[in-house]
């Protein structure tokens, strides 16, 4: 009977010898072995157990608003930032930069007068000017006045003539007629943008050459009038008829 106990004890030893040998030989052989999902991190005090990160890039939500610094795209400015950009004249800074261009602007209503001189082909002009915000000030206009209306009847001829030249002027240019004061006028407008001492002279000085270069057109002296009817009242030739305060064109 001690004899087959022995046996008994014998094999289980064995089998328990055995199990552990191949265990070993697992390890060896650099199987995987289980871990858990988190890793232990070390401090002064006390054993902290964090998650474990995966390795892959992580992306947070500030990064995800600002997509454009990301993609190295331009960002597009906004409306306001565009209005900001461009500055646009008031009555009064229009005033100031009148002043500015070394000239004399009188306030009258809401444009301002000035006696400009311009130089053309070695030749000196001196002109009224009139300038102005319009379309709520949205525009800037340059008014220069010519000669007034004749009285009585005219020929249609010299009107057509006028009519034409302001689809062969340039951009903005075109003359007009003013029945307040009853006088032809060549005129231009701007956009009320970012306007420049420079700038504003460039105007005056393109109106002027037009004026220079369009002298018969707008000469109603050299108009052909239509003889009056008899039944007309004549004007007396001391009668003097005041239509305004500006002066035409002179050429010196």
């Amino acid at each position: 009977m001690q004899y087959y106990q022995k046996i008994c004890l014998s094999i289980f030893a064995f089998s328990m010898l055995v199990g552990t040998s191949s265990n070993a030989n697992a390890q060896s052989k650099g199987f995987p072995a289980f871990s858990p999902d988190v890793e232990t991190v070390e401090s002064d005090k006390k054993t902290v157990s964090q998650p474990k990160t995966s390795g892959f890039p992580t992306f947070s939500t500030t990064d995800q608003a600002k997509p454009s610094q990301r993609s190295g795209f331009p960002v597009a400015k906004s409306n306001q930032q565009l209005n900001r950009a461009v500055k646009h004249l008031d009555f009064q800074q229009l005033g100031a930069l009148l002043s500015k261009m070394s000239l004399d602007p009188e306030h009258f209503q809401r444009r301002y007068d000035v006696l400009y001189i311009a130089k053309i082909e070695e030749q000196e002009m001196e002109l009224s000017l009139s300038v102005l915000l319009e379309k709520g000030d949205a525009l800037v206009r340059v008014q220069a006045w010519l000669d007034p209306l004749p009285a009585g009847n005219i020929s249609a001829l010299p009107l057509l003539e006028m009519l034409s030249q302001n689809a062969e002027m340039n951009r903005g240019l075109r003359f007009a007629y003013s029945k307040q004061t009853g006088r032809f006028l060549l005129e231009k407008t701007i956009p009320n943008q970012n306007v420049t001492p420079e700038l504003l002279t460039s105007v005056f000085q393109d109106v002027s050459s037009h004026v220079a270069a369009n002298w018969g057109t707008w000469s109603t002296s050299q108009w052909d009038q239509v003889p009056q009817p008899t039944t007309q009242k004549p004007v007396a030739p001391t009668e003097v008829i005041t239509r305004d305060r500006f002066e035409m064109p002179l050429r010196r």
